[in-house]
């Protein structure tokens, strides 16, 4: 499972999205970072260094559809810093 360690409620979405039967292969759940960082850092420069690796992992895995969990990732796959989700 691509949740391993990212929280409870990525792992949440996850039961939610294949209760409703699709392949999980279908469908790729992602923040942008991978991990949490552990001291202070510069939250551009890390959006910036992160953004290839997810796009290497959306191309390796080539889902059908893919949800951004987050205000973060949607901005950064989206070139856009205004926009964000509602839950």
């Amino acid at each position: 499972m691509l949740y391993k360690d990212c929280g409870f409620y990525l792992r949440y979405a996850h039961s939610f999205v294949y209760k409703k039967r699709s392949p999980e292969s279908d469908i790729y759940l992602t923040y942008l970072l991978k991990c949490r960082p552990l001291r202070q850092y510069n939250k551009e420069e890390l959006r910036a260094f992160s953004k290839p690796f997810l796009i290497q992992q959306i191309k390796t895995i080539q889902p059908k559809f893919i949800v951004c969990l987050g205000d973060t990732v949607v901005q950064v796959m989206f070139d856009d810093k205004e926009a964000h989700v509602k839950i």
